[in-house]
């Protein structure tokens, strides 16, 4: 088993594992410390980590000062542990994995509600909760541009 981990690396964000080859959540995790983050990535033992690739302003309104330095931070510490425990890295931006979903526009708040229920209707099985939504819709953008790059490939090869 592959597993890949997606992380949100927000105030109250969270990060989910994925089997690679059959595109289900093996594992959710809530920020607790810097600790159980690293006991959670070695427990998961993945090929690959998804970071959300953060940055300081959202439709150019800069957040809070707070919330910035704490995203920044655990952005920081997370790509410094994944990096150093020699584990492939990725970034993604918001805009990249929220593309399609019907969120672009709306306000942050009725943004999180409207992913969290996607969430937990793509993830019926697991316990979604607004920690783990982000990385969980992150986890299904990864799905659908394998299926797509699979159709793609299938197509180009006639079947």
């Amino acid at each position: 088993m592959k597993i890949i981990v997606f992380i949100d690396p927000g105030v109250g964000g969270g990060a989910v594992a994925m089997d690679d080859a059959t595109f289900k959540l093996t594992a959710l995790y809530r920020w607790e410390s810097d600790e159980t983050f690293i006991e959670f990535i070695s427990h998961v033992e993945p090929k690959m980590v998804v970071i959300e690739k953060v940055g300081g302003y959202v439709k150019g309104k800069e957040r809070t000062g707070h919330s910035m330095f704490v995203m920044g931070e655990n952005y920081g510490v997370q790509r410094g542990i994944i990096k150093g425990m020699g584990i492939w890295l990725m970034r993604v931006t918001p805009q990249t994995w929220m593309a399609g979903l019907g969120v672009k526009g709306i306000g942050y708040q009725p943004r999180k509600t409207k992913l969290l229920k996607l969430a937990k209707k793509i993830f019926p099985e697991q316990k979604i909760t607004t920690h783990t939504a982000d990385a969980a819709m992150m986890a299904d953008y990864y799905r659908r541009a394998q299926d797509f790059i699979k159709k793609q490939s299938n197509d180009d090869i006639g079947l």
